[in-house]
């Protein structure tokens, strides 16, 4: 699936690239060399998995092709700052339960729920060239940035991790589970990830976008925790991600990321378009 997903993004990107002169092509053509670079060093890196080779290069070639620096800076400080936080604990807590939530290598399926409306919103910015879409992207990728810097700095020294609706306390990195630390930490990631904007040249305030960006970061990372407690900690299997319960964990929490990025762009959109 996530395969099918590169090669759909590929060609529209590809079609788009046809149909808008626009387009720098001696610059789009260095994004895919970069983004080449970025995948193989990732690797080298046990950052990410080979199969997340595609999905890195196209995510980068889109991002940086289309909607320039600013926005791929933003990419490269979630997936460089995430994935060295990620192996940072993962000696320390395996086995534990934040284990079953993230590993030192992303596949392609990880790499696609974090950023797959950043790649979306930027080919619809191309398409109608509306900066609300960029905006949008800028929002996912914050969301993307708070969900994982609470997991990943919120379960080292937790002294207080709970059950973000039930209250009841459990163990840090559990799906679901919320503390003080972690939620600083998702506040920082999102906030972070929006001083980006100010190197693109929108037509709104700087400072608009930036609260705009951050609170759309920090709701998408909470409906991520929301959804967590409501289907993750249940350790319920669904169909196509494997059978083993590791796998069908891993399988939820991918589509759960997937639907947080997707609601903090969203609510980006609606934040953009009512004020």
């Amino acid at each position: 699936m996530h395969r099918l997903t590169s090669y759909s993004l590929a060609l529209a990107a590809i079609i788009l690239f046809v149909l808008s002169p626009q387009t720098d092509a001696t610059f789009f053509f260095t994004a895919i060399i970069l983004s080449v670079l970025v995948a193989a060093a990732s690797f080298l890196l046990n950052w990410s998995t080979f199969d997340s080779i595609l999905a890195i290069i196209v995510t980068g070639s889109v991002i940086l092709g289309f909607a320039g620096w600013s926005l791929a800076f933003a990419l490269f400080f979630f997936f460089a700052s995430s994935s060295i936080l990620t192996s940072m604990n993962n000696p320390k807590f395996a086995g534990s339960a934040s284990n079953m939530k993230s590993s030192a290598r992303r596949d392609g399926f990880q790499i696609w729920s974090n950023g797959f409306w950043a790649v979306l919103l930027v080919l619809l910015w191309v398409m109608v060239d509306s900066e609300a879409f960029l905006i949008a992207a800028f929002a996912s990728l914050a969301v993307a940035t708070a969900d994982t810097w609470a997991t990943e700095i919120g379960i080292r020294k937790a002294k207080s991790t709970v059950d973000i609706l039930s209250r009841k306390e459990v163990e840090p990195g559990i799906d679901g589970g919320v503390s003080r630390r972690g939620f600083v930490a998702a506040l920082a990631g999102s906030v972070l990830i929006a001083l980006f904007t100010i190197g693109v040249d929108f037509s709104s305030s700087s400072f608009f976008i930036i609260l705009t960006v951050s609170a759309a970061g920090f709701a998408g990372a909470v409906v991520d925790s929301l959804l967590g407690s409501i289907y993750l900690s249940k350790q319920m299997k669904i169909p196509f991600f494997g059978t083993s319960l590791v796998k069908a964990a891993n399988g939820k929490n991918n589509l759960v990321n997937w639907l947080a990025t997707g609601s903090g762009a969203l609510l980006a959109l609606i934040i953009h378009t009512i004020f």
